[in-house]
């Protein structure tokens, strides 16, 4: 959905949007890890009970994915123009790579958070949040705000659509992982009382 309306904007729009989505993954590697660690984690504490490790480990994460963000929101400004110069010479298409990363870095805090949300989600046993949260983010987030923003801001309108459902859905995935851990940890002292 989301090439289809940048197909509408062209092929340099959708060369350098192809530009952007391939340099992305490398400099998200750390989140990749960060998630791949909290599943095992975050089942693990889960099935020991210690579900104040775990409301920790969030707050790690939450911090982490915070740092890592930033940094990244600042040497992508400054590095994009570089990065899409070793994928093509058309000035069009780095213009809309550069455009794209440089949006998109301010909201990978937010993206990183979404991940380990929904690994530590799998961790626990209880994959269906994740689910909830992935598809919160790519349909009841992203794509009004692609329909709204692409007519008032054209192009930008769809990279900026796509980093608030990064940063909306982060938030909302941070805060449910909590609610979450803490829900069961009143349980358990409700069982222990009894």
């Amino acid at each position: 959905i989301t090439v289809a309306m940048i197909a509408g904007f062209g092929v340099n729009a959708v060369a350098g949007f192809g530009v952007g989505i391939r340099i992305e993954p490398l400099v998200l590697i750390p989140f990749y890890a960060m998630s791949a660690v909290a599943s095992p984690f975050m089942g693990q504490n889960f099935a020991a009970g210690k579900l104040n490790r775990m409301l920790e480990a969030r707050k790690v994460i939450a911090k982490f994915s915070i740092g890592y963000g930033l940094l990244l929101t600042t040497v992508l400004f400054f590095a994009a123009p570089y990065l899409a110069r070793l994928f093509s010479d058309a000035a069009e298409i780095q213009d809309v790579a550069v455009t794209y990363l440089r949006i998109m870095a301010i909201s990978y805090a937010g993206y990183g958070m979404v991940m380990s949300a929904c690994a530590g989600f799998n961790g626990m046993g209880f994959p269906l949040p994740g689910v909830a949260i992935s598809v919160c983010r790519a349909m009841l987030v992203f794509l009004p705000l692609a329909l709204l923003f692409k007519s008032l801001l054209g192009l930008t309108g769809l990279f900026y659509a796509a980093a608030i459902s990064n940063v909306l859905i982060g938030l909302a995935a941070y805060k449910w992982l909590g609610s979450y851990i803490r829900g069961h940890r009143q349980e358990e002292a409700q069982q222990q009382l009894y």
